[in-house]
């Protein structure tokens, strides 16, 4: 997943990815998963979603990604 996305937290990651992408995500995912052991969760957002980071957030952001950080 680190080539794919943005790792936001241990195991959290955010990726921009087409369908036909994600797909092949899941697909390569269900391979390497023990279904009886592990947990992996896919919540598709708008495209332009924006995204609020509170606390420590990622060291960047790719473009087109707005995190915004709280005070």
């Amino acid at each position: 997943m680190k080539g794919i996305g943005l790792h936001l937290q241990y195991s959290v990651f955010l990726c921009r990815l087409s369908w036909r992408e994600l797909g092949g995500l899941k697909e390569a995912l269900e391979h390497l998963i023990e279904p009886s052991e592990d947990d992996v969760r896919i919540y598709p957002l708008p495209s332009r979603s924006l995204i609020f980071a509170l606390g420590r957030g990622p060291e960047a952001a790719d473009e087109g990604r707005a995190l915004v950080e709280a005070v």
